[in-house]
């Protein structure tokens, strides 16, 4: 979901100011879309209406001493005002998200996941897989697209080979990749995502899902898929811990095919990008990748982190 990235820093205060003006930097200095600058601003419980005063009260003030910064923000608040709905049910899903990271992270961290998941997509189908989308199926197809058109374009869609979704949630990419390969098979711990998944898919022949303990992915056989993707599945996997995290490397070599890729966009929510890169670079040379992207932010319109591996 991308909901934890940044948390201090995009979050919006009624004591302080200072985080908004810092989400608004961004914005304005074209660092961040639109839509991932409303998603952080939700963060810290002001409702949408509200959010849209804060955003004028801004707007007065940038006025004063650059008047066309001022003008740009009228797209922030054209978001709020078409998708000030979704934006309401996006900040349920965001409280919910908070509590399920407040839990443990050994032994109840999964099933917290599994929980939150399973409730969060009757709350908003769009918003429980990005924040970003608001709550819109439009906004969404946009940034599944631009994560479509980057895997098509760099190659990384194998045609003789199966693709494997770790995280598959409402099968958006399911849908998308189809007829871009010969075989799709989405897997995820929550039974509410895939049944959204299979509603949305239930008429492409080549797309199958199944629901998995989140622990290993034991129903592959070995070298049986030419790309491994994993799109905001990893951070949940690294709340589990270290452990969990190496299993999942681990098994991505297995089911690889010699010379397939593994890709993960977005691998934790820590907040530490420099100690994240290591991180990866480490336990690719540890289970036998080679690491080909370190860590990019590759999107316009999502803030996702790019780690591409090749076995």
């Amino acid at each position: 979901m991308n909901l934890r990235r940044r948390i201090d820093d995009g979050g919006v205060s009624s004591t302080s100011a200072e985080p908004v003006r810092t989400v608004l930097r961004e914005f304005l200095a074209r660092r961040i879309s639109g839509p991932v600058a409303i998603a952080r601003l939700l963060f810290r419980a002001e409702a949408p209406e509200r959010l849209r005063e804060i955003l004028r009260a801004h707007r007065v003030a940038i006025e004063i001493s650059n008047g066309g910064d001022a003008r740009r923000l009228e797209e922030l608040d054209e978001l709020l005002k078409t998708h000030g709905g979704g934006a309401a049910r996006v900040q349920e899903l965001i409280r919910g998200h908070e509590r399920a990271l407040s839990r443990g992270r050994r032994g109840e961290s999964l099933e917290a996941w599994r929980s939150f998941f399973d409730e969060s997509v009757h709350t908003s189908l769009e918003g429980s897989v990005a924040a970003y989308s608001l709550g819109s199926a439009e906004l969404l197809a946009e940034g599944t697209a631009e994560i479509v058109s980057l895997l098509e374009s760099g190659g990384l869609l194998p045609r003789s080979a199966p693709v494997l979704e770790i995280g598959c949630g409402i099968g958006r990419f399911a849908e998308a990749l189809a007829p871009r390969v010969s075989r799709y098979h989405g897997t995820d711990i929550s039974i509410g995502m895939l049944a959204a998944a299979r509603r949305r898919c239930a008429r492409l022949p080549n797309v199958g899902f199944s629901q998995t303990s989140g622990r290993d992915l034991a129903a592959l056989r070995a070298s049986s898929v030419g790309l491994v993707l994993a799109v905001d599945s990893f951070p949940y996997i690294h709340h589990a811990g270290e452990a969990l995290v190496d299993a999942h490397f681990a098994e991505a070599r297995r089911v690889l095919k010699k010379g397939g890729r593994l890709v993960v966009l977005n691998y934790s929510y820590d907040g530490d990008f420099d100690g994240e890169r290591v991180e990866v670079a480490t336990r690719a040379g540890a289970h036998g990748f080679l690491l080909e992207v370190g860590g990019v932010y590759p999107f316009k319109l999502w803030d996702g982190v790019l780690y591409q591996m090749k076995k």
